[in-house]
């Protein structure tokens, strides 16, 4: 009897090691076959943009006082509709006109909200470089502040905005001291020209595609002593959503200024210049992504470290060629010793972030998936954050400014 309960027990063990081995073969199997098909469902990118999928190009400035003041327009009504990110020290938030503008009709463009929104720009260029410890002298250039400890830290915690708040009016005496107001203005004026869809909009039509940028978003990274621009569109066709905040296409462009810092000494040095040169990206889009702001949470982790180490070669689609007169002078940066004093001096180094907190309602529901935001040569799909701390304080206030415009 004994033995034939033991030899019934065997065939049990022998038949349930089958089954969960044919289960996990078939299950593998399953994968593989997914994986294959995948990018198969992807469309390719169209044929303008198929040929040279990266590279750069040369974008004409404005050369008259006309064309000047058309640019400020631009930046009026970009930044009247919520389209302007700063990405700066260990954030990502808004940059909003001062409340002489609040009470602006939507569209509507006049010159005070263009001053307004030129204001707004140089306090939070000059904000995000004094909290990193640096400054903006008259050429330009961005030298480092030695300082104690913090600028003036008020902490809130149990909120959304749980995080470093600097004191204004600490903020605002080192910006009359440290930073130099004809430099900081002509460095906003030179991100006001990439905060506009004509770049943009020239390169696609260059590449034989409709002249429309769908979502436009504009970023303004500060960190490491550089300002740069990236601007976030969906472009081409077919367009699906009913919307303009929700019309998007499979494809998307990225495309990315220069260290916008060492372009202001080239140019009180020899004048304005005529053109500039900017670095693009085309992208195949997966579904699952709805929104620019949805194309900068998938980089968020490769954004917040080529900030902090001003390594932009692989977002900016740089060619590897750095030039001596593009490096910032920073005073005896050499020995490790002045490394780590830099590092604990401008705060600009955010320790690495685990993805903890709650990213949006997509992934909440489980409609995640590939990405193919990396060229269409690539076969990395990395999947869409499902939580993330950095983004998440500001997914809820965007919405909510949403809904309260439309109602």
């Amino acid at each position: 009897m004994a033995a034939h309960q033991s030899l019934k027990q065997e065939k049990i063990a022998v038949t349930s090691n089958y089954l969960l081995t044919t289960a996990m073969e078939h299950i593998s199997e399953g994968a593989s076959l997914h994986r294959s098909l995948w990018p198969s469902n992807l469309p390719p990118l169209p044929e303008g943009l198929c040929e040279s999928p990266e590279g750069s190009v040369d974008v004409d400035l404005p050369s008259s006082e006309a064309e000047r003041l058309e640019c400020l327009r631009d930046l009026g009504r970009t930044m009247q509709g919520g389209s302007i990110l700063v990405l700066g020290r260990r954030r990502l938030y808004p940059v909003r006109a001062g409340a002489d503008s609040a009470g602006a009709a939507v569209g509507k463009v006049c010159r005070a909200l263009c001053d307004a929104a030129l204001e707004a720009l140089q306090d939070a260029i000059a904000q995000e470089l004094l909290e990193q410890g640096f400054g903006l002298t008259e050429h330009g250039v961005s030298t480092l502040i030695c300082r104690r400890g913090t600028l003036g830290v008020n902490v809130v915690t149990g909120g959304l905005d749980d995080d470093d708040t600097p004191d204004p009016e600490h903020i605002q005496r080192l910006k009359e001291r440290k930073i130099h107001p004809a430099a900081l203005r002509t460095l906003a004026e030179e991100c006001a020209v990439n905060l506009s869809v004509s770049p943009g909009m020239q390169l696609v039509v260059e590449r034989g595609l409709p002249p429309v940028l769908y979502q436009p978003t504009f970023v303004i990274c500060v960190g490491g002593g550089q300002v740069r621009v990236l601007t976030f569109a969906f472009v081409g066709a077919p367009v699906t959503g009913d919307r303009p905040d929700r019309k998007r296409t499979p494809f998307s462009i990225r495309l990315a200024t220069d260290d916008l810092v060492p372009c202001l000494r080239r140019r009180s040095a020899n004048g304005a210049n005529a053109s500039s040169k900017l670095r693009y990206a085309a992208h195949v889009v997966d579904p699952a992504v709805q929104t620019t702001l949805d194309m900068i949470v998938v980089l968020e982790e490769e954004l917040f470290a080529a900030n902090e180490a001003g390594d932009w070669k692989k977002l900016a689609a740089l060619e590897g060629v750095v030039d001596d007169d593009d490096v910032a002078e920073l005073p005896q940066m050499a020995s490790p010793a002045n490394a780590n004093r830099v590092r604990m001096e401008s705060e600009s180094y955010a320790p690495p972030t685990e993805i903890s907190e709650g990213y949006g309602l997509r992934a909440a529901i489980g409609q995640s998936g590939p990405l193919a935001h990396q060229p269409v040569e690539s076969k990395q799909y990395p999947g869409l954050p499902r939580r993330s701390r950095r983004f998440s304080w500001l997914l809820p206030r965007i919405t909510s400014r949403k809904a309260t415009e439309r109602s």
